[in-house]
């Protein structure tokens, strides 16, 4: 499925730039207050309703966003204004090209972003190039859009050359084309998912056909087998349970879709239950291993396992800290941790278990601690005041100079 995300920001930037050299370079407000040098609108055209509606009011949103956010640029106020392309809930060409000569024929609108479909695109540049419109798309995919290929006249009826008939460019995009997004589906298939047989469909407009087309050349070039390709005219089509069950005949271990879900992508992706069980369309598949109850993981992981904690031989009564009790000291389970390989087996511990012995294992630790420290003991020993400093009978002779005193603090002989 095509999803497709607005760098709103950087668009919006890119407008600034285009502002400022429209205005010459004028300065910003004078003296900073809030009058402004006037208005300029930045427009978008995105499919706001029907089966698109998931890309387009994303996308409207954070253009709108972003504009708000800037505010103003040298001085002039910036403001949004959105328009819708689509009719009959599916986006339309013709519908987009009104929508461009409406945005032409308001002077206050400098350029806008979009559209989101390529075919859309195909119909607006011509008509905005002539008027010297500014467009930015970051969804368009064609490559023909941008991209000058042998094919592109006979496959979308125009070149890019064609598209701009003042000679002048005017479109720019920041998608990766075509070119690059069909290929990398068919490398992620064959060098990831390991498949090889795929069956292949487009909603036959110029986005899905070109990538499906795209991925097909690829697959085959890197020795894979499109078992079968078909395009749908998807605003009549709503079943394709037949292109399923044929997919699934001929072999098919994978289904790529080039459409998107405003041409009903989802539905097919719906209805392969039953018919074809893939795992998931291929262009968002991961790769899955099957698992089975005979092939543990090898994974290793942490156990639990519970032991009852043998009562201690030890008498009560040898601890001087401890008062004696006639009380039976209750059982109590510790949890012990070990690192081994997960087996195969259900565990046999329950969640309560677990939940109570892990409560309790702090508990534990600290009685334990508290049972491994000495036992403070009582000294019987009587205390005597110290004898007071230099009221000896017997004089004590100074460590430096060798003379001492006598108990009534008069000089004495010298040692020697």
């Amino acid at each position: 499925m095509q999803r497709r995300w607005y760098t709103a920001g950087a668009i919006i930037a890119g407008f600034a730039m285009l502002a400022t050299a429209c205005t010459g370079g004028a300065g910003s407000t004078a003296g900073g207050g809030g009058t402004t040098k006037g208005e300029i609108i930045i427009a978008s055209d995105q499919p706001t309703s029907g089966g698109d509606a998931s890309d387009g009011l994303p996308a409207q949103n954070g253009i709108q966003f972003a504009v708000e956010s800037a505010g103003s640029i040298k001085g002039f106020k910036l403001t949004f204004k959105g328009w819708d392309d689509t009719v009959n809930g599916t986006h339309d060409p013709q519908k987009g090209a009104q929508n461009i000569q409406e945005m032409i024929s308001d002077a206050k609108i400098l350029g806008m972003i979009g559209p989101n479909n390529s075919n859309v695109a195909r119909a607006m540049i011509p008509i905005a190039n002539r008027a010297s419109f500014t467009m930015i798309s970051a969804a368009n995919t064609n490559e023909c859009l941008t991209q000058t290929f042998a094919y592109c006249e006979a496959d979308t009826g125009t070149t890019p050359a064609k598209l701009r008939p003042n000679g002048v460019n005017n479109y720019f995009r920041v998608a990766a084309a075509d070119t690059f997004q069909g290929p990398a589906a068919a490398d992620f298939v064959v060098d990831t998912l390991k498949l090889t047989k795929v069956a292949v469909w487009s909603d036959n407009e110029t986005f899905g056909k070109g990538v499906a087309d795209k991925f097909t050349a690829e697959i085959t070039k890197k020795g894979g087998t499109v078992v079968l390709r078909q395009d749908f005219d998807t605003k009549t089509t709503n079943d394709w349970k037949p292109f399923l069950t044929d997919a699934k005949n001929k072999g098919a271990q994978a289904v790529y879709a080039g459409a998107t879900s405003g041409t009903k992508i989802c539905i097919p992706r719906a209805q392969m239950k039953g018919i074809l069980d893939a795992p998931r369309s291929a262009s968002r598949t991961r790769p899955t291993t099957p698992r089975t109850s005979t092939a543990p993981s090898p994974r290793r992981t942490r156990t639990r396992t519970l032991t009852p904690r043998r009562p201690s031989t030890r008498s009560r009564s040898a601890s001087p800290r401890r008062k004696t009790s006639a009380r039976t000291p209750s059982r109590r389970w510790t949890a012990r941790t070990s690192l081994s390989t997960r087996s195969a087996g259900p565990s046999t511990l329950t969640a309560a278990t677990c939940r109570a012995a892990s409560r309790s294992a702090p508990r534990l630790r600290r009685q334990r601690a508290s049972r491994a420290r000495p036992a403070p003991t009582r000294s019987t020993r009587t205390e005597t005041p110290p004898r007071p400093r230099w009221r000896s009978s017997k004089p004590r002779a100074h460590p430096l100079t060798g003379y001492s005193l006598s108990s009534s603090g008069s000089a004495a002989s010298r040692h020697t």
